[in-house]
C-alpha cells in the first residue's frame, strides 16, 4: 500500500460544507476579500484553493457572473424603466383590503446615462478632446493640416 508523502505546511482550512457559504457570499456579490474575511482565511489563502482546485476557481466564476448578470439585469430594467405586480393593502371602510396593483417606476436618467457611458464610451463621454493649436498659424493653413490629417 502506497502511502502519499505529507507536502509540508498546515493542512488546509477548506472544507465541502464551506463551499455553501462560499456560493451564497458570491451570488450576494461578496469579494474573496469578504469571503476570506468570513471563513477566517487570508486572501492568498483563497487564491491557493483556485490554483489547487480548477473546479473551485471556475464555481466561483460562474457564482460571480450570475451576481454580475443580476445586476446588468437590473440596472437596464432601472434605465428604461419597468411595471410590477405589487399587492396594496388598506383600510377601507374599517376593513382591512388588499389589492393586486401594477405598479409602473419611469426610466431612471442616471441608469441610462451609466449604461450610455460605458456601452459607447466614444458617443457619450464627458471628457472631449481639444486639438491645440499654434496661435500663429492662418486659418488656411490650420485646415490644410486638419484635411492632411484625416487623410492619413
Amino acid at each position: 500500500m502506497s502511502e502519499e508523502k505529507n507536502k509540508g505546511g498546515r493542512p488546509s482550512k477548506f472544507s465541502e460544507g464551506d463551499l455553501k457559504l462560499i456560493k451564497y457570499m458570491c451570488k450576494k456579490g461578496a469579494t474573496d476579500k469578504q469571503i476570506a474575511e468570513e471563513l477566517d482565511v487570508c486572501v492568498a489563502t483563497i487564491a491557493n484553493w483556485k490554483v489547487s482546485s480548477p473546479e473551485f476557481l471556475d464555481s466561483l466564476k460562474d457564482w460571480k457572473k450570475e451576481a454580475d448578470a443580476e445586476i446588468t439585469r437590473s440596472l437596464f430594467e432601472r434605465a428604461k424603466g419597468y411595471s410590477c405586480k405589487e399587492t396594496k393593502v388598506f383600510c377601507h371602510e374599517g376593513m382591512i383590503v388588499s389589492e393586486d396593483i401594477v405598479k409602473h417606476y419611469p426610466p431612471d436618467p442616471t441608469s441610462m446615462i451609466f449604461w450610455l457611458k460605458n456601452r459607447q464610451p466614444q458617443e457619450w463621454r464627458d471628457k472631449t478632446e481639444v486639438v491645440s493649436t499654434n496661435t500663429n498659424m492662418s486659418l488656411e493653413e490650420f485646415l490644410k493640416q486638419q484635411s492632411e490629417n484625416k487623410e492619413k
